[in-house]
């Protein structure tokens, strides 16, 4: 992978917003956690963008590679439509059947 294109990728989104960086700094981070973390190419460039723009206070740093496309927000995971009823889960009995049929088992002498 060449480090010093997404090195400058960074050093450019970070540059529109008035701050310099050091564009070996941020290839020695993206190496780092490319060849020691294992941490996929993109999501290196994800987090060294974002660290960076954590560090300079800065707002509306895209993040990436670009590839991404704009989706709608999900609705919150635990969300349920007003009106709508969940039923009640009867308590499960498996973990105590189990444990009862293993201490009956157990209790019986193997020759």
């Amino acid at each position: 992978m060449d480090f010093s294109l997404t090195a400058e990728r960074i050093s450019v989104k970070i540059g529109q917003k008035g701050q310099s960086v050091d564009k070996k700094k941020i290839e020695a981070k993206l190496r780092r956690l490319v060849e020691e973390f294992g941490v996929q190419p993109a999501e290196a460039e994800r987090s060294v963008t974002n660290e960076l723009a954590k560090e300079f206070n800065l707002t509306g740093i895209g993040s990436g590679s670009g590839a991404k496309t704009s989706s709608p927000a999900a609705p919150p995971r635990n969300s349920v439509p007003s009106g709508t009823t969940i039923p009640q889960r009867a308590p499960s009995r498996g973990l105590s059947f189990f444990m009862m049929c293993w201490t009956k088992r157990s209790s019986v002498a193997w020759t």
